[in-house]
């Protein structure tokens, strides 16, 4: 169910809003809808990788939590300038390796 929201926006930014919803063929409201949604998203993959950034989070949870896959992990790190927090030999007993 939808409700209606008032939302106030400057005149030269309303005027970008109903340029590229024309562009795209798109009412205004249903183009601010999918800015929001886009917007939400984004804000969550922010957060969720702030918070592996912090050690909060391990990289299973980071992928199941964003619905990505473990070999896409590494890419999303690098866009977002993450670095990676685990160490060689974290890795190495991982794998099985005794140093």
């Amino acid at each position: 169910m939808s409700k209606p929201t008032t939302l106030r926006l400057p005149d030269e930014l309303l005027a970008d809003v109903d340029k590229r919803a024309r562009r795209k063929g798109l009412e205004r409201a249903a183009y601010l809808r999918l800015l929001i949604k886009r917007g939400l998203v984004e804000d969550e993959r922010e957060a969720v990788l702030a918070e592996y950034a912090a050690g909060k989070l391990s990289e299973g949870q980071v992928c199941e939590e964003l619905g990505v896959s473990p070999w896409e992990f590494p890419d999303l790190l690098k866009r977002a300038g993450i670095v990676r927090n685990v160490d060689f030999e974290d890795w190495l007993d991982s794998a099985g390796f005794k140093l």
